[in-house]
């Protein structure tokens, strides 16, 4: 008789614990906001070049106009020398950052 209490209260617990297990989900918070970027008022724009047919942007273009040259690349330099996230690509469906702009030429 004590042995078939014990393997029913075994079996009893095992079943209450493989449905816990079961009833369990895994969520992962994701945030809802997007980082906002602001915009620079493009003739003042430190990595761009408005021409008469076309603008210039990119890296290379605000390594050129920045002076002195090295705070382009300094990760502690001025808001006045841009952001590096100007230089970037987004995905227009996700809004994440997919890709760096060198050079680039907008009709």
């Amino acid at each position: 008789m004590k042995t078939q209490i014990k393997t029913w209260l075994l079996l009893g617990c095992f079943i209450f614990n493989v449905y816990g297990v079961m009833g369990q989900t895994f969520e992962i918070e994701t945030p809802k906001t997007k980082k906002k970027i602001t915009p620079v008022e493009p003739s003042r724009a430190p990595n761009r070049i408005i021409g008469k047919r076309a603008n210039y942007s990119g890296a290379i273009i605000q390594f050129i106009k920045t002076k002195p040259a090295w705070q382009a690349i300094n990760p502690f330099a001025p808001k006045a020398y841009g952001a590096g996230y100007h230089n970037t690509t987004q995905d227009p469906y996700s809004g994440e950052i997919d890709g760096l702009k060198l050079f680039s030429i907008e009709f």
